[in-house]
C-alpha cells in the first residue's frame, strides 16, 4: 500500500511474482493453458507483451480477422475510382484552391505544376507571380474569386 491507498492486484501476478524469477524483467505473466483460472506457478511464465500477443495467436485466444470480418474489408476503391477521385481535385476543384499562376509559360492551379513547366523553384514562382514586379515579363497571379467573376463573364 502506497500512502493508504488500496491497490488491487490479480491472483496470477502475485503467483509470480512470489514464485517464479524474473530474470530478464518481462511486463506481463502469461498463462501456459491458456486458462486464466488456472493460476498455479507451474502454469505461468514471464512474457513480454509481443510474446503474449504471439502466444493468444498460436492458441486461437486471439484470431486475425481476414475478408468480410476485417474491419477495413470493402473499404478500398479501385484505380479507376481512385483516378476519377483525383482528376475531382484538381484546379479549381481541389479544397484549397487559391487561384491561378499566370507565367511566360502557360497559366497553372498550382505553385508546383507551374514550377515544373517553368523549371524553377515553386517559391521563386510564387514571389514571381504575386509580388507583381514581373507583370510586364508575363507573371502574374489571379485571385479563384477573380477567375471565377472572369469565367462567368465570358
Amino acid at each position: 500500500m502506497n500512502s493508504g491507498e488500496w491497490q488491487g492486484h490479480l491472483v496470477h501476478r502475485l503467483v509470480a511474482t512470489r514464485f517464479l524469477p524474473n530474470t530478464e524483467n518481462k511486463p506481463t505473466v502469461n498463462h501456459r493453458d491458456s486458462n486464466r483460472q488456472n493460476n498455479a506457478a507451474d502454469n505461468l511464465e514471464w512474457a513480454t507483451y509481443k510474446e503474449q500477443a504471439h502466444h493468444a495467436r498460436s492458441t486461437g485466444l486471439a484470431t486475425v480477422k481476414r475478408g468480410p470480418q476485417h474491419h477495413m474489408y470493402g473499404t478500398h476503391q479501385s484505380e479507376t475510382t481512385k483516378a476519377r477521385m483525383a482528376s475531382a481535385h484538381v484546379g479549381e476543384g481541389h479544397p484549397k484552391f487559391i487561384g491561378w499562376y499566370i507565367t511566360p509559360n502557360g497559366r497553372f492551379a498550382s505553385a508546383r505544376e507551374g514550377a515544373r513547366a517553368n523549371d524553377i523553384h515553386h517559391g521563386r514562382l510564387v514571389r514571381n507571380c504575386r509580388e507583381g514586379k514581373m507583370v510586364s515579363e508575363g507573371w502574374d497571379f489571379e485571385q479563384a474569386q477573380q477567375a471565377h467573376a472572369l469565367a462567368i463573364a465570358a
